[in-house]
């Protein structure tokens, strides 16, 4: 593991040595190093901490269900921007289970025109058996990221060094598709009652 020593001047900080990393990864991580580092700067030339190059682990991210709980993707992009922050690097989404679909697939409008919306239970405590997706009782609650909105997505993410990671659980978290699309299901199949 190589490190870089950062020589600091009052505010301002540069590097002796280098990122040694051919990946545009490790030179973001490296940047973001270098500007952690800099705010707090070392009084003196040569006092500045070495920073590591690059991170212990390989994968390091989190998991957002929006499955359950819809963000938009101006909410995506800030917590993206936090997360390169602090040096995290995959952003796992939860895009499909039983209480919604949140991808647009344009051979199948009804997994979001139907199973992207349920009613809106919020201010209640979570309870699986009261999920009504597709249902015309207001308020409703959901959303879903179209294919430009996500396209958007992953290259906001590529720009900050994250891999976006997309889940789309087949057959585990069928509710949704199956509510949308119940020819699907086997026969005697229930939208509410299974």
């Amino acid at each position: 593991m190589s490190f870089l020593r950062l020589v600091c001047l009052g505010w301002l900080c540069f590097g002796v040595g280098g990122v040694p990393s051919g990946e545009e990864e490790g030179a973001l991580e490296g940047a973001a190093e270098v500007s952690e580092a800099a705010g707090v700067a070392a009084p003196a030339e040569g006092a500045g901490p070495a920073v590591g190059a690059r991170a212990p682990y390989e994968w390091r991210g989190l998991h957002l269900d929006v499955s359950r709980h819809f963000f938009p993707p101006e909410v995506l992009r800030r917590l993206m921007d936090r997360m390169a922050e602090l040096h995290l690097n995959r952003l796992h989404l939860h895009l499909t289970d039983g209480p919604g679909w949140r991808l647009e697939i344009a051979a199948y409008p009804r997994l979001t025109s139907v199973s992207a919306w349920r009613k809106d239970d919020r201010d209640h405590d979570w309870d699986w058996s009261r999920t009504r997706l597709g249902c015309n009782e207001k308020p409703l609650y959901g959303g879903f990221y179209t294919q430009q909105e996500f396209a958007e997505l992953v290259a906001y993410a590529r720009q900050r060094g994250i891999t976006l990671v997309p889940e789309i659980d087949m057959p585990g978290h069928a509710y949704a598709p199956l509510f949308a699309y119940p020819q699907l299901a086997k026969p005697g199949f229930e939208p509410y009652g299974n």
